[in-house]
Formats: structure tokens, C-alpha cells, sequence
């Protein structure tokens, strides 16, 4: 849904998006709808979430807004509900470093370093050399008068 308007006039528009999109989705299956009413508090946007414009989000309102299409998108592709509190991908018995992250994304994959570029070697193509003129095929030109 459309997250909510500090302004009455695009809080009405708003609403009739929302209602428009509230139907689609439920007469629609293959669309999903992510509500974003929590940005709100009763038809008024919570200022905690957006910036001084009271338009644009926050980064605190950025990740309401992520975790409410997470919510919406990951029973879509099979990932079950989203828990705001975990990350999905991240398992309980994966080993942590000191700051609390993963530790398997630090050890290089099969094949050497993961974080190091692979390089390749390739032939330069007729368009990408030097072209060698020995002033042999150049015109004097005179301006006209």
C-alpha cells in the first residue's frame, strides 16, 4: 500500500489507492499487497518515521517499510512468514565472530578467495589498438578563400 501522506489533500488520494489496492489483492491471486499502515498512527504519518518534510522516510522508516514488504513477499517465494526479529537466512547453530555475524560468509569458497577478483586474459581487438600511421596517406589541405 501507499504509505501514509503528511498532507490532506494526498491522504485522501492515498486512501483511495489503498482501497483500490486492498482489492485487487484480495480478487487478484497472484498479487500481493504489502500494507504499510504502520508508517500511520490513525491517518496521521508517525514523525519518528519520516524526515522533517514529513514526505520522504527516515532510515529508521526505510526499515518499517522493508520489513513490511518482507513480510508480504517471502510467503510468496516459500520462505515462510519473515521474522522481524531474525533474519531468515541465518540459522541459530551458524558460528559468529566477536560483532555477532556469520562467520561461513568469511571463509573462502571453494576455489581460493572469494573477495578476490578473478581476472582474465583476453586478445585486444582490432578496434582497441594502437593505430599505426607513418603520415604517408595525409593531404595538405588548403582553406579556400
Amino acid at each position: 500500500t501507499v504509505p501514509p501522506r503528511n498532507d490532506n489533500y494526498l491522504m485522501d488520494v492515498t486512501r483511495d489507492v489503498n482501497s483500490f489496492l486492498q482489492i485487487l489483492g484480495q480478487e487478484t491471486p497472484f498479487i500481493t499487497i504489502a500494507n504499510n499502515d504502520n508508517l500511520g498512527d490513525g491517518g496521521l504519518i508517525k514523525q519518528s518515521l519520516y524526515r522533517p518534510d514529513g514526505y520522504h522516510l527516515n532510515t529508521g522508516g526505510v526499515k518499517v517499510l522493508a520489513a513490511n514488504w518482507k513480510s508480504a513477499i517471502h510467503p510468496c517465494v516459500g520462505l515462510g512468514v519473515y521474522d522481524r526479529r531474525r533474519r531468515s537466512d541465518v540459522t541459530p547453530d551458524q558460528p559468529r565472530n566477536e560483532r555477532g555475524h556469520r562467520t561461513t560468509r568469511d571463509q573462502p569458497r571453494e576455489g581460493g578467495n572469494s573477495r578476490t577478483p578473478k581476472t582474465r586474459t583476453t586478445r585486444p581487438t582490432p578496434s582497441s589498438q594502437t593505430s599505426r600511421d607513418d603520415g604517408s596517406n595525409t593531404v595538405d589541405v588548403q582553406p579556400s578563400r
